[in-house]
């Protein structure tokens, strides 16, 4: 009878020291993104960097490398980024679930690249301007939608994200995937394959 009550004991340490090592991970992840979301809100790269794998420098396979480095990026996720909010709706030890709002670049994107594809088309000038060398349609594109958001503001969305995280020497971080890619570009490695692909099939139309 004693050794059955030991066995009993010893199976309710384990379960609590189980429960308590659960509950210490997912409160980690969770402050993990907490603290990372905070970064994000007003794009400080250096901040951010403290709590993904490995950005900016590893991130070539998942991600555009100038969205991290130029400046004209920056000062766009700066403008637009006032809109973000989010709420974690559940965290474990591996994965954070956020409803996150979110400025609308995407649509942002899609309408200026449009815009200025069109103009080329019918405009001298801003034909001569992108086909210069010289020049980087991307800069005029940037500078067109930080100036709309300066205007008019931006619109959000609403998006469900999924985080993975991780232990990384012996710190928690936000692994590098597709959800995390949406997440700190606002859907704009999106927008900028699509707005491609439109204009594509906008040449071949006519």
């Amino acid at each position: 009878m004693k050794f059955k009550k030991l066995i009993s004991l010893m199976l309710i340490a384990v379960l609590a020291v189980s429960l308590v090592s659960c509950k210490s991970g997912s409160t980690a992840a969770k402050d993990t993104v907490t603290n990372f979301m905070t970064a994000l809100a007003t794009y400080d790269m250096n901040e951010m960097s403290k709590y993904i794998e490995d950005f900016p420098d590893n991130t070539g396979t998942a991600y555009k490398h100038d969205i991290y480095t130029e400046d004209y990026y920056r000062d766009l996720y700066e403008a637009a980024n006032t809109k973000l909010s989010y709420s974690i709706t559940s965290a474990t030890a591996n994965e954070v679930k956020l409803n996150v709002t979110m400025p609308d670049i995407y649509t942002l994107y899609q309408n200026t690249f449009m815009s200025v594809l069109s103009q080329a088309m019918s405009d001298e000038n801003m034909q001569n301007y992108v086909l210069d060398e010289e020049n980087d349609p991307q800069l005029l594109i940037i500078a067109l939608m930080i100036n709309e958001i300066n205007e008019n503001g931006i619109d959000t969305v609403n998006e469900e994200i999924t985080l993975s995280v991780g232990k990384i020497n012996d710190e928690y971080r936000i692994k590098t995937d597709d959800q995390l890619k949406l997440l700190l570009t606002s859907k704009l490695s999106l927008a900028q394959t699509d707005a491609a692909a439109n204009a594509a099939d906008q040449t071949i139309e006519e």
